[in-house]
């Protein structure tokens, strides 16, 4: 089977275990916090850094870079964590469920194939929504 099962998609989207553990490699030049929008819990990673953030139902992923924010959607109005469809070759089974992602320099977020080293050089082969361009705004200090 090509797609793992809506089962599986269901578990990831409604909460439910196994948690969902996300990966994340920053494979910029610049330091990034990352969390889920509305969530106190938040990463920070340092260039060549990777951390782990668990996947929050219904929201959308966040990161900072200096005076930017990325927000991470799959579709308009439409959560991170909401539409993944993966391929079986790009989920680690288990306790916690693991898929691993990197964030390059041109600020897409790419899913990594299981058990691929950090830094990922063959980003050329994405399945169906990736890579993820984000949305982009500044932060404004009042």
């Amino acid at each position: 089977m090509k797609y793992i099962a809506a089962f599986f998609l269901l578990i990831i989207f409604t909460g439910c275990t196994p948690a969902t553990r996300l990966t994340i490699f920053n494979n910029t030049t610049q330091p990034l916090i990352i969390s889920f929008l509305t969530l106190e819990e938040s990463i920070s990673l340092q260039p060549n850094e990777f951390g782990t953030l668990y996947v929050q139902n219904g929201r959308k992923l966040r990161v900072q870079m200096n005076d930017d924010v990325w927000i991470y959607k799959k579709a308009k109005n439409d959560s991170f964590s909401r539409t993944i469809d993966l391929p079986k070759e790009y989920v680690n089974t288990g306790w916690p469920v693991d898929i691993l992602v990197q964030i390059n320099q041109n600020r897409n977020l790419y899913i990594l194939l299981k058990n691929t080293n950090f830094p990922a050089d063959n980003l050329n082969v994405q399945p169906k929504g990736f890579p993820i361009a984000p949305y982009v705004k500044k932060i404004t200090n009042q």
